[in-house]
């Protein structure tokens, strides 16, 4: 009966493509979102009506940079190339630690330094962590805009979210989880 409800709702949830702008990607597909929201359960969706691959660029200075809007969850394309400049010096080795964990690596290209993706590992950041991140804001009413209400989100997606390191992690705010839960 629980999985009849919980497809009705994701049946209720409606996907709006937007073409991406040239040189940009989606970092997944409406289908790939679908297969992910079904893992979930319905409690967890009753907020998110929509689920937007939306073409606007200038919000999107990195690959997390996806938003929750009221029932609207965005997902900005990223650059084709599946890379971003951080500069001539390397980053501060926790910078992006989260990042680097899904996949992420760093290259030197002529003196400057880019945090690259391969495609796979990108979708699995985004649908494991950056979705599941937005769905804990949506779930949130309380605490909106808040550095608890990061906290809270944040700590939804490290505990459905299905990297390895990233679960042992979240371990540690499961206390703070439950609260959020009740």
């Amino acid at each position: 009966m629980a999985a009849k409800r919980r497809i009705a709702r994701m049946a209720r949830i409606r996907y709006i493509v937007d073409p991406p702008p040239k040189g940009y990607v989606y970092p997944c597909t409406p289908k790939d979102v679908r297969r992910k929201l079904a893992s979930l359960s319905e409690e967890m969706l009753r907020n998110v009506s929509v689920i937007h691959l939306c073409n606007q660029v200038k919000m999107n200075p990195g690959v997390d940079a996806h938003i929750y809007d009221n029932s609207c969850i965005r997902i900005y394309p990223v650059p084709e190339k599946l890379r971003w400049a951080y500069g001539k010096k390397k980053p501060n080795p926790a910078c992006m630690q989260e990042r680097l964990e899904f996949g992420a690596y760093w290259q030197k290209i002529e003196d400057e330094w880019f945090l690259c993706w391969d495609k796979d590992s990108l979708r699995e950041y985004v649908l494991s962590h950056v979705l599941l991140h937005e769905i804990g804001h949506s779930m949130d009413d309380k605490h909106c805009g808040t550095r608890r209400g990061e906290k809270l989100a944040e700590a939804f997606a490290h505990h459905y979210g299905s990297n390895a390191e990233i679960k042992r992690r979240a371990k540690k705010r499961k206390k703070r989880l439950r609260r959020y839960m009740r």
